[in-house]
């Protein structure tokens, strides 16, 4: 397979056509099962602690943030911010199925990964201050997955980032996070 296919694909395989054309953009929690430590003077999660897993979101195409929106209201104690997101939900299978519903019932954290970022700016992470909420899910027959509009209100920050001392250290503490 010609490297261009591979690069216009935005996948590491031509034959994993299950997950064509997406990327991994990051991990969704339940925010009630997070415990963060946050110092807003900074605008660091310094460490995250979760008694369930979290799982991986997707978005099409080469920019994890195409569909990331940021909004301010000012309010009489001062400015709270917004925020929502596009993710896809990959198929039409039973396990996708139930992975929408749980998303639209849930109230959820989110850690995206910027691609090509290093150090603190590498993880922001949404829904911590204020849980994200489901607010649409549409099917794409196009994409052949489930869009899912998530938004998070009220949050005293524009964007916090999770990091852990150092990326690495970062990284494992994600890694943690998942299912085994």
């Amino acid at each position: 397979m010609a490297e261009c296919d591979l690069l216009a694909a935005n996948i590491g395989s031509c034959s994993d056509t299950t997950s064509k054309g997406f990327a991994t953009i990051g991990y969704v929690g339940n925010h009630s099962q997070a415990t963060p430590t946050l110092n807003l003077s900074t605008g660091l999660v310094t460490d995250l602690t979760s008694t369930g897993d979290i799982y991986e979101v997707y978005q099409k195409g080469n920019n994890p943030f195409s569909d990331l929106t940021f909004s301010a209201t000012e309010r009489k104690t001062g400015m709270v911010f917004g925020k929502e997101i596009k993710v896809f939900v990959k198929g039409i299978t039973p396990a996708s199925a139930l992975s929408v519903k749980a998303l639209a019932g849930a109230s959820v954290f989110m850690i995206l990964k910027q691609l090509g970022e290093h150090g603190s700016a590498k993880y922001p992470i949404l829904g911590i201050e204020s849980p994200m909420r489901c607010t649409g899910v549409a099917w794409s027959a196009e994409e052949g997955a489930f869009e899912v509009t998530l938004a998070e209100n009220n949050a005293d920050m524009p964007a916090l980032f999770l990091w852990k001392t150092d990326e690495s250290t970062t990284d494992s503490l994600i890694a943690g996070l998942l299912p085994s």
